[in-house]
């Protein structure tokens, strides 16, 4: 095929044979692909026979441990997700608690959100150049350390010591965060890719609401020491998990379960792949979307218990509304993860998911002041279902559009932007919360939701732009056809 250039940055290998995709350009890249070695792309199968028992080809296998490997992921990243928002629907009685202002109490969850455009790209760095079992380690790690030494702080004057511990929480948070796409790449095969990334972040998920329903139970404002009670049952949720991690969890299989599993990084260069992505129309186009999205939603489960506490809404309504958001976004999650394996058709999704969704948490916000409480957790569920999923749509989204790029940068590129909208609108929507313009804010969100829509139909034009990864599975299951004819014919 002819000498490479130095910025080579994947290497697509199959036994001795190797396909070589050059980064600099679309067309480059879409050349690499349809010239691709004949061999390998062959070895693309249309036909797998039961993904538990193996493929019957030496070349690729689907192991049952896969489940597993994901399920000890998801827990991992379940306790570091339930720390982020342990405070926040409690965020009086913890003031009162540890002598400090609303503000500092609301820097809690912010921290997250500083701390992942620090660590962003380094996290991404080491799962690509480490693995992903070290990644996870390392997340995991300071997750607990981080959640045990929030219980030291017990009471007025020790508040600094919670700041110690939550901030080693949300640096560990990136390394687990990226991880889910490289995780469902590595471990499962095509058909159920989209699926494993939705229920890794899924579980992410299942955290928050975990944040968001287990502090009010043993915290009020007639026992404020329940605070040091949520913070042991924080540290254990997060410390079980770790240890299985350590005994159990793997970097990737033996063998692996399609051609993009089998790929590796090759002369990666993390600069050139920020320049990709900062010049790609289409993948700038879901960065502006999700980000507005994400950053509306962090906002919102930060700033929750504030925004609906002056409309006659207690701590454990609030707690009700977010984990009902949460939980039906669950469910939607594994509707949008089925419907991307069978239908591949990624912008469809993020575009129908977020204007349905949106509608319902304008819906919600319309509601908040007629006190029609059922009505509320109908709004909530529903905008939970649409909404909610397009985090995992989004990850696969671009991995499809930036590929051969290794995921674990589009991912941590996405959350990103999120992460950047939401530290600008938690300081500055806490501001008017100070101002009592609660109504202001619920608008503004529902505003940031409606553009987030607006902004994802125009992704690469009005049409779907390509979608990389899929094309050069398509070609290898084109050549396994066209190899099986030919057998048949001899």
């Amino acid at each position: 095929m002819g000498k490479k250039s130095p910025e080579t940055t994947r290497l697509i290998q199959h036994g001795e044979h190797k396909v070589y995709s050059d980064p600099e350009s679309d067309d480059d890249r879409q050349s690499a692909l349809s010239h691709a070695d004949e061999s390998v792309l062959s070895d693309a199968r249309s036909q797998r026979t039961d993904p538990v028992a193996g493929f019957d080809d030496a070349n690729y296998a689907v192991y049952g441990f896969r489940w597993v490997i994901l399920l000890i992921y998801s827990l991992v990243i379940l306790g570091n997700a339930a720390s982020w928002l342990t405070y926040s629907q409690i965020s009086d009685e913890a003031g009162a608690f540890y002598g400090t202002s609303q503000t500092y109490i609301d820097l809690m969850s912010t921290l997250f959100m500083m701390w992942y455009i620090v660590i962003n790209f380094p996290a991404s760095w080491v799962i690509e150049n480490w693995g992903f079992r070290p990644g996870v380690l390392l997340g995991g790690g300071l997750t607990v350390v981080g959640c045990w030494i929030r219980c030291a702080g017990r009471g007025e004057s020790t508040f600094f010591i919670v700041i110690i511990g939550q901030s080693l929480t949300a640096i560990g948070q990136p390394f687990l965060l990226n991880a889910p796409t490289t995780l469902s790449v590595r471990w499962f095969p095509e058909k159920e890719r989209a699926l494993a990334t939705t229920l890794g972040v899924a579980s992410q998920l299942i955290g928050a609401a975990i944040g968001f329903v287990v502090p009010p139970m043993f915290v009020s404002n007639t026992n404020l020491d329940g605070v040091n009670t949520v913070n042991i049952v924080m540290a254990v949720l997060s410390t079980v998990p770790f240890f299985f991690a350590v005994a159990f969890l793997k970097d990737k299989p033996e063998t692996p379960p399609s051609p993009v599993g089998s790929t590796e990084v090759y002369e990666h260069d993390t600069w050139r792949d920020i320049k990709r992505m900062l010049t790609s129309p289409s993948f700038m186009g879901l960065f502006a979307s999700f980000g507005v999205g994400m950053g509306a939603f962090n906002t919102i489960a930060t700033l929750l218990n504030q925004v609906v506490k002056p409309f006659g809404y207690g701590n454990t309504q609030s707690s009700v509304f977010g984990a009902m958001n949460i939980i039906f976004g669950l469910i939607g999650s594994g509707v949008a993860g089925v419907l991307m394996d069978t239908t591949h058709r990624f912008k469809a999704i993020y575009v129908a998911w977020l204007i349905i969704g949106s509608a319902s948490m304008i819906l919600f916000w319309a509601l908040l002041d007629q006190h029609v409480t059922f009505l509320l957790y109908v709004a909530c569920a529903i905008a939970g279902f649409f909404i909610v999923p397009a985090i995992p749509v989004a990850m696969e989204f671009g991995a499809e559009i930036m590929y051969p790029m290794e995921e674990t940068q589009t991912t941590g590129m996405l959350v990103l932007s999120g992460q950047i909208v939401g530290i600008g609108c938690v300081f500055g929507f806490q501001q008017l919360i100070d101002d009592d313009q609660q109504r202001l804010v619920a608008a503004l969100v529902a505003a940031m939701l409606a553009l987030s829509a607006f902004l994802a139909i125009f992704i690469g034009g009005l049409k779907a732009p390509a979608y990389k990864r899929r094309m050069f599975e398509l070609a290898g299951k084109r050549e396994e056809a066209q190899d099986a004819e030919s057998r048949q014919a001899e």
